[in-house]
């Protein structure tokens, strides 16, 4: 079964400042994918009230984590991040659509659905 680290990532991110994240693709591709600026990627980050529910991954010996924000009833985000020496790393910023976001409601959310603070419905 799937564990939720939601609670684990706030917990890790409320130790971090909007300063020390650093991006593993370039702002431009971010930027680009996601349609808004440097500073509303930070501040998604910092928003705990948006968080759904976070997957843990380990590829190649790196622990990553699978973060998924609410945007809007049709739109939310993923973002891949990892924790290294004193920096949070966005892998990568992924857009999700509704298709997407029917497959993991069906996958996931049922296994999450008692500790989600935002009303998909």
């Amino acid at each position: 079964m799937c564990k939720d680290y939601k609670n684990y990532l706030i917990k890790e991110i409320k130790k971090y400042k909007k300063e020390e994240i650093k991006f593993g693709k370039t702002l431009k591709f971010h930027m680009g994918r996601m349609g808004i600026s440097k500073e509303e990627i930070k501040k998604e980050i910092f928003d705990f009230r948006k968080y759904l529910f976070g997957i843990k991954q380990e590829i190649s010996g790196e622990i990553r984590y699978n973060l998924y924000i609410f945007r809007k009833k049709r739109r939310w985000e993923r973002y891949v991040i990892t924790f290294r020496k004193n920096k949070i790393r966005i892998i990568t910023s992924i857009p999700i659509g509704n298709r997407t976001i029917k497959k993991v409601k069906k996958n996931y959310l049922k296994k999450f659905k008692k500790n989600l603070c935002v009303d998909l419905e």
